[in-house]
């Protein structure tokens, strides 16, 4: 049975461990106020988890399970003269996700134990559920250096980038160093490039050069004014601005921002624009902020579900919860994932943004060039894709998983069936499908599969209508491949809680035990 609480009053309870509700909950802590973080899982992370192999089977087949409750979610019960909101949090979490399908492959001579190897090899797995990359300069590193919650973190940079184009992948230069040593771009377009990127890093300061363009599509801006076309358009639209959808819903604005950020970032942390996270990023990182909440006093109870959520009928304000105890817990407000609301505050499904993912596990690197990680991007209608996919591939070295044994994170805006249908072709250039388990066939050359699953992920959307003001929303993972989007929600969530008050101000190093009161 969950553990009872002593205290049942608190100034903020939090529900869920997600990136978003960890932030906050080590910002409020840190201001003193009281806090309350509940997760109806038994891990840290929520819908940004990392997961070991065993946990992301076990999450798939929950994920995958039918809802057995027969309680009408929209019924109002009273709670000593409150409304009390039924929450459902199994069928809300199963909503954020869809098509969800996996498959074992067959490796040499281990034909049938490949699932029993793999579960061998659980712990030594970090799988990410919305893998994200870290801006070298950026809200979200700035935070963790600013907040100390830096120190608990470890990164590798993202030292190399490949973009499809006819059947091959060339290498994406990073730098100017890079740029003049590329073989694969001629001359004349290095140029092009270096007169680009160098007004791109200090656009502001010549706006006669894209008067005019403010709001025509960025890639009108390329071609017209740079003369930037073919390939080196394509390198500069999706693995430099990193569009993710259409490049023509871009405007010249967005674009230019989004490149001056990229360059901003070269050169901080070696060669690269991007960190990855060892261990899982989101998942990490969230735990960094909870550590803080729980030094300056949060109360943390994992595998704790909730039943209701308690309105006030008179003023429509969120007074408290009911949990799995039946114990009542009251808070000022509450800041929650979606997963824990009641059913009456979501919207329709065809409002949801959604990402179509994949996570393969495989044996070789899939580039020539080996390393701790790499981002490769297919541009839209290379491989009979409306939008761009992209592929993280991560080695032990970030301590993802074992020694050889590499881990491919797909992802695209869905736009077909299922998962499945919109990386599948991305996939087969990568390595070798052919393996099934009626033929083995296994390639010496390109990579061949352990496991591949394939899912759609939801970013929902609440009825903000519904809502009681003093209940804060976090949302899910976006489609983007950073973290700057939540962070900044993050921030401003707190100056809407406490107006006035410093955002996770630098304090003290937590593990000196003499500087804190616990």
């Amino acid at each position: 049975m969950p553990q009872l609480l002593e205290v049942t009053e608190y100034d903020v309870i939090i529900l869920g461990t997600g990136f978003i509700e960890s932030i906050l909950a080590g910002a409020l802590a840190r201001i003193g106020k009281s806090v309350l973080h509940l997760d109806a899982n038994n891990f840290y992370g929520g819908n940004w988890s990392s997961l070991n192999f065993k946990e992301l089977l076990e999450w798939t087949r929950s994920i995958q399970g039918v809802d057995e409750s027969s309680a009408n979610e929209n019924s109002q019960e009273r709670i000593e003269g409150k409304k009390a909101l039924m929450t459902n949090f199994t069928k809300i979490r199963q909503q954020a996700y869809s098509t969800i399908e996996y498959e074992f492959y067959p490796i040499h001579e281990q034909v049938d134990d490949v699932p029993a190897i793999l579960l061998k090899e659980s712990k030594r797995y970090n799988l990410d559920l919305a893998p994200k990359m870290v801006p070298c300069r950026g809200e979200l590193i700035e935070l963790l250096i600013s907040s100390g919650v830096g120190r608990y973190l470890e990164f590798k940079a993202m030292d190399k980038t490949y973009i499809y184009s006819a059947d091959t992948f060339d290498k994406v230069p990073c730098s100017k160093e890079d740029v003049f040593t590329n073989q694969s771009i001629s001359l004349i377009e290095k140029r092009k490039l270096m007169r680009f990127l160098t007004f791109a890093l200090d656009y502001t300061n010549s706006p006669d050069t894209y008067k005019d363009y403010e709001e025509k599509s960025f890639t009108t801006l390329l071609i017209e004014k740079f003369k930037i076309d073919g390939k080196l358009l394509l390198a500069v639209l999706y693995t430099i601005t990193l569009i993710r959808t259409d490049a023509n819903e871009i405007n010249t604005i967005q674009g230019l921002e989004k490149t001056q950020s990229y360059l901003k970032s070269l050169g901080r942390y070696g060669n690269a624009a991007f960190l990855v996270g060892l261990y899982g990023c989101g998942n990490e990182i969230a735990q960094g902020f909870c550590r803080i909440c729980a030094v300056y006093g949060g109360i943390y109870m994992l595998d704790h579900s909730v039943k209701h959520l308690l309105i006030d009928e008179n003023s429509n304000k969120f007074t408290g919860l009911v949990d799995v105890n039946d114990q009542q817990i009251s808070s000022t407000f509450l800041v929650s994932s979606i997963d824990y609301l009641p059913p009456i505050f979501l919207k329709e499904d065809e409002h949801w943004e959604t990402t179509s993912r994949a996570i393969v596990i495989i044996d070789k690197f899939i580039h020539e060039e080996s390393g701790d990680a790499s981002l490769t991007v297919y541009p839209p209608e290379t491989v009979k894709n409306k939008y761009p996919v992209t592929v993280l591939q991560f080695s032990a070295g970030t301590q993802t998983c074992p020694e050889d044994r590499y881990v491919l994170y797909l992802s695209t805006k869905a736009n077909g069936q299922s998962a499945k249908e919109d990386l599948i072709n991305a996939l087969d250039k990568l390595i070798n499908l052919s393996v099934n388990k009626d033929e083995d066939i296994v390639s010496d050359t390109k990579p061949n599969p352990l496991f591949a699953l394939f899912y759609r992920h939801k970013k929902r959307v609440v009825s903000s209508s519904e809502i009681p003001e003093n209940i804060i929303i976090a949302s899910d993972p976006d489609s983007s491949l950073d973290f700057e989007e939540a962070t900044i929600q993050a921030r401003q969530y707190f100056e809407k809680m406490c107006p006035g008050e410093e955002f996770l101000p630098a304090g003290p190093d937590p593990d000196d035990e003499d500087e804190f009161i616990v």
